[in-house]
């Protein structure tokens, strides 16, 4: 295959032209790493870090549609425990987290109740329309 098929082919394959910029990229990271000390190193992880976590939730909130600020009301808590739990506490960061996912459940377990709305996953009812006298849903 001649480079300028070569080259058309990428630009008509979506998959083929991620997977180049993917593995180019990774490529271009590990040089960088290798020419970095340890404390840079620590610093390109971190920043590493928090593109993994900001394109997650731009796939969760952003695309999707979903703009919910539940979702970060729960993600507060439980970065505000784990802070708290290593921070002042001296905790390591597995008990740390494991503490958080529990703080936050209990803790966000009362005002998440009424937005509970599959019987078949929860077992609680269709909250609009099993109490439409509360709710003024009509059920049509």
């Amino acid at each position: 295959m001649s480079p300028l098929a070569l080259s058309a082919r990428l630009r008509r394959t979506t998959l083929l032209r991620s997977l180049g910029l993917v593995l180019g990229g990774g490529v271009v990271l590990w040089v960088v790493s290798e020419l970095l000390g340890a404390y840079n190193n620590l610093q390109l992880a971190n920043g590493a870090y928090y593109f993994a976590v900001l394109a997650g939730l731009t796939m969760l909130v952003g695309l999707s549609g979903q703009i919910s600020l539940g979702h970060g009301a729960l993600m507060a808590v439980g970065a505000y425990t784990v802070a708290l739990l290593i921070g002042n506490e001296h905790w390591a960061l597995v008990p740390a987290l494991v503490a958080s996912a529990v703080v936050t459940r209990a803790g966000c377990a009362g005002p998440i109740w009424p937005a509970r709305r599959s019987p078949s996953r929860s077992g609680c009812p269709h909250w609009p329309t099993s109490f439409p006298q509360r709710s003024g849903a009509r059920t049509g």
